[in-house]
């Protein structure tokens, strides 16, 4: 509202938009807004009504949100006390926990300055060493089956309640690994000459939770092919991304964490996938959870694993910075010695989660540089020990 001229001996309606000279009470018409005494009348009113905004500001500001909120566990209990309750309050707690365990320096000539731990395997099944590590600079192309095949993409690890090894992803489709020795192509070994090959350049393998025969597998372009070995490929359902698909986890029975280019960390749920390639349904492949602060614009290469108790996401970004995130909210999650990770040599590739004997939480293993850093839940001083 603009600010009128105040002029002694009149009033501005606002309605009208005019002056009206005041006049006594006792010469003016009794509903008439310019009589002396409605004029005082509304003068109090306004002053009352500033005041009272005046108040709500001044309260307004006196009210904080209590710093003990932003604390993952505390603050978590109180949400749920107030009726609110957080989905990720155990899994800000273990990342809140994450500590840095030390790392292991790779003395090795192959590692140069230029680039970051190309690949690295934790292997948590030697109950006498504990930890056993395994890096090279390229895997798996060693072995033919009609012919040499490109390097493999990606390598995933059976379920232990499978029949099956490993399966592996390479540039002309996925190769399943029998406990046998019995190697076979899942996709296609061959398409007519006129037919392009659609499981071309697969990045990212992973086998479903509780179903060890359905293996879920993409790359570029953004497909995510579900699979079952016991069935035709026609049979197979497909969930389309908007960009290609860099990595796939399995977060439970009917949900699939999916990562790929242009910032893309998702969670699709299977219900909902395309059952058809001609189908136009609003919700196929629509995501159920994204992850606004994710960053990846452009690169494959890069590190993401999920620990499936916590429910925890490890993901690199592209600027040589590793970020943990609730797969119950898409929130990213504060972890002191973590977030302080930083390579200057680029994104960083080798992410993992790794379970040892007689331990309660996994370790968080990350190839930065030329070492292996490693963090698990614990304490940061002997002053917090209980």
């Amino acid at each position: 509202m603009t600010s009128t001229l105040k002029i002694p001996g009149y009033y501005y309606d606002e309605e009208k938009k005019k002056y009206f000279k005041v006049e006594k009470s006792n010469t003016a018409p009794s509903n008439a807004v310019w009589s002396s005494d409605n004029v005082k009348k509304r003068r109090l009113e306004d002053e009352e009504a500033a005041k009272a905004i005046r108040r709500m500001t001044l309260d307004k500001s006196r009210v904080a949100r209590a710093k003990i909120l932003n604390h993952p566990l505390a603050g978590g209990f109180l949400d749920c006390e107030f009726g609110r309750p957080r989905p990720d309050v155990a899994s800000a707690g273990f990342a809140e926990g994450l500590v840095d365990k030390g790392r292991l320096l790779l003395k090795d000539a192959r590692w140069t300055s230029a680039s970051n731990v190309n690949h690295m395997y934790i292997d948590g099944q030697d109950r006498n060493t504990d930890m056993c590590v395994v890096f090279a600079r390229s895997i798996v192309d060693f072995w033919h089956i009609t012919r040499l095949l490109q390097p493999a993409n990606s390598v995933v690890p059976a379920p232990e309640n499978s029949n099956q090894v490993c399966a592996i992803g390479t540039n002309r489709g996925v190769v399943r690994w029998v406990v046998d020795g019995y190697r076979a192509w899942l996709t296609p070994k061959s398409f007519p000459p006129k037919e392009r090959n659609p499981y071309t350049d697969i990045f990212s393998l992973d086998f479903q939770r509780a179903h060890p025969d359905i293996l879920m597998f993409g790359g570029r372009p953004g497909k995510m092919w579900v699979s079952d070995h016991r069935q035709p490929q026609d049979k197979w359902d497909i969930v389309s991304a908007s960009s290609s698909i860099t990595h796939i986890r399995s977060i439970n029975e009917h949900q699939v964490l999916i990562a790929g280019l242009r910032d893309k960390l998702s969670v699709y749920d299977l219900r909902f996938r395309k059952n058809k390639s001609g189908d136009t349904s609003t919700n196929a492949a629509l995501p159920v959870l994204t992850f606004p602060q994710y960053r990846n614009r452009a690169h494959i290469n890069i590190g993401l694993d999920f620990d499936g108790p916590s429910g925890v996401v490890a993901a690199a970004h592209e600027d040589g910075k590793v970020a943990l995130y609730s797969v119950y909210s898409g929130n990213r999650l504060r972890s002191p010695d973590v977030d302080t990770i930083h390579s200057p040599r680029g994104p960083i590739q080798c992410i993992q989660y790794q379970t040892f004997p007689r331990d309660h939480s996994p370790t968080l293993f990350v190839g930065a540089q030329s070492n292996i850093n490693a963090y698990s839940f614990g304490v940061r001083s002997l002053q917090d020990e209980a």
